[in-house]
């Protein structure tokens, strides 16, 4: 299987503070998948940022799947 690193949304800011206030706002990253008739599957995708002057990642292990001809998996098609 093919394997392909994105990176779309880079410039994007997001000027809200953190707060660990359990009632705080806070900021979504939406994210949309599109496919053809083969699928796709993302196993994984890590956000990178900056906070405070410092370079950070954040791995994002959820799975992303449109079923197709390609993938066929009876596990999760």
């Amino acid at each position: 299987m093919a394997s392909k690193s994105l990176v779309a949304a880079q410039g994007a800011r997001v000027d809200q503070r953190c707060d660990e206030s359990p009632d705080a706002p806070f900021t979504e990253i939406l994210t949309v998948l599109s496919a053809d008739d083969a699928g796709v599957w993302v196993d994984r995708m890590d956000v990178e940022y900056e906070a405070d002057g410092q370079d950070r990642a954040m791995r994002v292990n959820w799975s992303y799947v449109a079923c197709g001809y390609l993938i066929d998996d009876p596990e999760v098609c």
